[in-house]
């Protein structure tokens, strides 16, 4: 589809060029960028040229902005959902490593909700944006609550996180290893 594409604007793709949109795009299921692609062509002010591999990736999952947008939704749910008590695991680790930056999370909930409204939010956003694109987010395996501080500091079992975002079971696994005190039973 992408070489038919490459022909209707007058262009001829070398194997070397179709083999790095394809791995490029790899990740992607091949329904999404058909779509995509599709979608270029008869987008009357972006479909005059070849689409490059970051334009099928952003109509296909989305611009920086639209990351961050859903991450905050996936804080402010574990906000109502969760609360400061308890550990919570973002399947996003881009979300847990700036929550971590900006306090932790039990800091992060103790904030006046006006002021997160005006002002935390946008932190928020911006620091995501910055993790996202550089794609170097070293964070925690989750972020431990209030329950999990007092408990783990007396030598209490500590319940799992929960677990907030779109692939919530593969985190579930990931991170079940990084628990204290799950060798204690």
């Amino acid at each position: 589809m992408l070489s038919l594409l490459a022909e209707q604007y007058g262009k001829q793709l070398s194997p070397q060029l179709i083999r790095l949109y394809f791995d490029g795009l790899a990740h992607l299921p091949i329904h999404t960028v058909r779509a995509a692609l599709n979608a270029h062509a008869r987008n009357t002010e972006i479909g005059q040229y070849v689409p490059k591999i970051a334009d099928v990736i952003r109509a296909c999952e989305g611009g920086a902005d639209d990351h961050a947008m859903r991450a905050l939704q996936d804080i402010e749910r574990a906000f109502s959902q969760v609360g400061a008590w308890e550990s919570v695991a973002f399947t996003d680790t881009c979300i847990t490593a700036v929550i971590n930056d900006m306090g932790g999370w039990p800091a992060i909930c103790a904030r006046d909700r006006n002021e997160w409204d005006r002002f935390g939010s946008r932190e928020f956003m911006r620091r995501y944006r910055s993790y996202r694109e550089r794609g170097d987010a070293n964070a925690p395996a989750y972020l431990p609550g209030y329950f999990e501080r007092v408990n783990a500091a007396s030598g209490y079992r500590v319940e799992p996180p929960r677990i907030i975002g779109r692939r919530a079971q593969r985190v579930i696994a990931q991170h079940s290893a990084a628990l204290p005190g799950e060798d204690d039973e």
